[in-house]
């Protein structure tokens, strides 16, 4: 790959990096606020505790992503995947905890690299097992 396309590459994984952000955390608010109003009894402190901090990391990230490298906000995006994917995982079951690290690897595909998605699977595999 010559540089022009590196570059091109490079300038359109950002962009969506920063789309991702954004309708992350849109449904992000939108998904917790349905929790707190329709079904309070699923929330217990640590999911709470774990949520709001995801939740105000991808605010943060949201409203600074055009100052911060784009390493930075990718690699948030996959830590924050694997936060709510794990504890999802373990609070309810395959069945929800599934969908965020699926979604994780291809983040980790899509953002860094087939190499990269490779580990991320790796390593979702190794926690699960």
């Amino acid at each position: 790959m010559n540089t022009i396309e590196s570059d091109v590459l490079a300038q359109i994984r950002s962009e969506v990096c920063n789309i991702v952000l954004a309708w992350l955390l849109v449904f992000s608010l939108c998904g917790f606020g349905i929790v707190v109003v329709a079904r309070p009894e699923f929330l217990s402190r640590s999911l709470v505790a774990t949520y709001a901090g995801c939740i105000v990391a991808l605010g943060i990230l949201t409203a600074l992503q055009r100052g911060l490298p784009y390493i930075v906000r990718a690699g948030a995006i996959i830590l924050l995947g694997f936060i709510a994917g794990f504890s999802r995982l373990g609070l309810f079951g395959a069945p929800y905890g599934l969908v965020p690290l699926a979604a994780t690897i291809v983040w980790a595909a899509l953002f860094f690299g087939e190499r990269v998605g490779i580990a991320a699977a790796v390593t979702i595999f190794a926690g699960i097992c």
